[in-house]
């Protein structure tokens, strides 16, 4: 037998060690090249940030004022650090407006120039910063770092140009782990879970929005957190927002545009986009991921119809990159109107558990307000809801000492020195006189009879029988009307600082469910506002006391608990109005009920507090309530002494 030898070991091994020798210069390369990269993106939450953004837009308008800015441009770079004397000037302009720190630096750079590498005066961040992005040719920048942050624009960026760009970094780089948004025909819609979208919050006008979508041109829209009142959407079998053709408008589109608007800044005159459409278009399947044809006879211009509500395919876009509805963040386990129609008897809606429903007119539920803000429009803030964006144009800022009266609906109170930590919300000023509602149920003390033991409850009648159904006619503590203007009110800390209000009780019913009703006379009913001004148009029937409740369709006329962790406990709660013969009522999910009067349920307190009640502090926000005082000048001289 012949024995065959291999006599190519030699070179397999040599393959070997070339493949090897390869295989490392190949990772060296990638180590030495993707390592810094993957470290930029570390950082990259330092590059770009919102305020920073913003500053430094703000700063390039300074700049261009400067009579300095044509040396400026001059430069191949140009770096304004306020520790330098010779820019003292610019510098001080900068800080009268804005926060311009010793150690922040301002550089006006021209892209195609790399002589600022050498300076020793330009940190080494901003030279890794401007690595790490990528320039056209013929533009010039400006940059910022501030705080430890990095951001730029570029000098031909206009106000719209920015608005988007401003939106636009919160959707892209705020939770990389989340997906945020979905980019469709031009308009990013923002989507996803509540855990993963918290950048998109907005206080103005007294109340915190949503940001749902930035159109191409700039243009954004936004929906309230929460519901802003309870109400049915239209008359019965009749699911039209608005008819284009007669005029005729609904219950909704009325509230929205009448009372709502009234208790924006300006009524929005200065912030909303006049030239975009409501869609109303009927989508009459169940399907709502099926995007919406455009009908003209149900497009209805923001010139119409200013605020609007949010339609069912833009609902749909809110938590399609969510795996269960329920995690989308506009879901409140709340009911609530949606602006569009299922069919001709019924309009879209959303109910507890956010999935999308269809239901009769004649329920009432909750009323999130829309707006779509113009081009141009400046936001300053980091869009979370403990920093919440700001609009340029909204209610001037309380200071020390001013009225409370002088505030606004929706904006937020805390007397001080108070133990229970009771937040309450304006609700409007009337007469002079600020009404504000409590965020926190009526609670008494109870004893059984039997154990002898004292308990906190939150749970009363409204009339002992029946036909108690009047507000302010009871006559014992077994009834919320007078125990809360005896035991209740007697025992409020705050009691020098209220004074008697009128509350109004209307009267609905199944042939007449108009919010409006809750104020006004039948025959006044289409001209609300003057209702609202002429009292001989208002309901005879009226309770003057100290302590009343909210009638329907008032403002914040809503349940109390909108979070997401809602329970099925008892949370029903007593309105002021009635309806024939029995009360109106809100369920712990949001909707309203027709309810006996001899049922045990919530209330929350209202008061009217006297016209000389001033601010001590605070920005007005739930979190940062304004803080008024409900002592006198006196008491507080005694306390000091102590």
């Amino acid at each position: 037998m012949i024995k065959l030898e291999n006599k190519k070991k030699g070179f397999v091994l040599a393959e070997t060690l070339v493949i090897i020798i390869f295989i490392l210069i190949i990772f060296t390369l990638l180590y030495n090249n993707i390592t810094p990269l993957l470290g930029q993106y570390k950082e990259i939450s330092y590059y770009d940030d919102l305020d920073t953004t913003y500053n430094v837009y703000q700063y390039k308008k300074i700049i261009e004022s400067d009579s300095n800015y044509v040396n400026i441009l001059n430069n191949d770079y140009y770096i304004i650090n306020c520790s330098d004397l010779t820019n003292q000037t610019t510098c001080n302009n900068l800080n009268s407006i804005l926060d311009f720190k010793e150690d922040d630096t301002l550089m006006f750079l021209k892209t195609k120039t790399e002589t600022y590498k050498n300076d020793s005066n330009i940190s080494d961040e901003i030279k890794k910063y401007l690595e790490y992005l990528t320039f056209k040719e013929d533009e010039n920048i400006l940059l910022l770092e501030h705080d430890g942050y990095i951001s730029y624009i570029t000098l031909s960026d206009t106000p719209k140009e920015f608005t988007s760009d401003y939106i636009k970094i919160l959707t892209e780089r705020k939770n990389k782990t989340c997906k945020t948004y979905v980019l469709e025909d031009g308009i990013t819609y923002i989507s996803g879970k509540n855990t993963c979208i918290n950048f998109n919050y907005v206080w103005w006008s007294g109340k915190m929005w949503r940001i749902t979508a930035i159109y191409p041109d700039g243009s954004i829209k936004m929906i309230t957190d929460k519901n802003i009142t309870n109400i049915s959407f239209n008359y019965s079998k009749n699911s039209t927002y608005y008819d284009k053709e007669t005029g005729t408008k609904s219950f909704v589109f009325q509230f929205l545009n009448e009372d709502f608007l009234d208790t924006l800044y300006n009524k929005g005159e200065d912030v909303i986009d006049y030239t975009k459409y409501w869609n109303t278009t009927m989508q009459s399947n169940q399907d709502i991921s099926t995007k919406l044809v455009e009908e003209e006879e149900t497009l209805i211009p923001t010139t119409i119809s200013p605020i609007g509500l949010l339609n069912s395919y833009e609902y749909y876009k809110s938590y399609q990159n969510t795996y269960n509805v329920a995690d989308g963040y506009l879901n409140r386990f709340t009911y609530w109107w949606l602006i569009n129609r299922y069919s001709q008897e019924q309009p879209w809606d959303v109910i507890y558990d956010g999935n999308s429903n269809n239901s009769s007119t004649v329920n009432s539920f909750g009323i999130r307000p829309t707006i779509i803000i113009k081009p141009g429009i400046i936001f300053s803030g980091q869009g979370t809801y403990e920093n919440p964006l700001t609009i340029s144009y909204d209610y001037p800022k309380a200071t020390q000492n001013d009225l409370l009266n002088s505030r606004y609906s929706g904006e937020y109170v805390k007397f001080d020195l108070d133990n229970t930590n009771t937040i309450y919300r304006i609700v409007s000023i009337e007469n002079n006189s600020s009404k504000i509602l409590s965020l926190k149920y009526a609670t008494y003390d109870e004893t059984n009879a039997e154990t002898g033991e004292t308990k906190t409850s939150t749970l009363k009648k409204f009339g002992l029988t029946n036909a108690d159904i009047t507000y302010g006619l009871g006559t014992t503590n077994d009834t919320w009307d007078y125990y809360l203007n005896n035991d209740w009110y007697n025992n409020l800390p705050f009691k020098n600082k209220l004074v008697m209000g009128t509350f109004y009780i209307g009267k609905i019913s199944a042939g007449n469910l108009i919010y409006k009703l809750g104020i006004c006379k039948r025959e006044s009913i289409d001209t609300t506002k003057n209702c609202l001004t002429d009292e001989t148009k208002r309901v005879e029937t009226t309770f003057t006391g100290y302590v009343g409740l909210l009638r329907y369709g008032e403002m914040f006329a809503t349940h109390l608990h909108q979070e997401r962790n809602n329970s099925n406990t008892n949370k029903n709660t007593y309105l002021l109005t009635k309806y024939n013969t029995n009360c109106l009522a809100l369920t712990n999910l949001g909707n309203i009920f027709i309810s006996s009067s001899t049922e045990l349920y919530n209330v929350q307190p209202v008061y009217y507090l006297n016209s000389n009640v001033k601010i001590l502090s605070g920005s007005g926000t739930e979190l940062d309530p304004y803080i008024i005082s409900w002592l006198t000048r006196t008491w507080i001289l005694v306390f000091l002494l102590l």
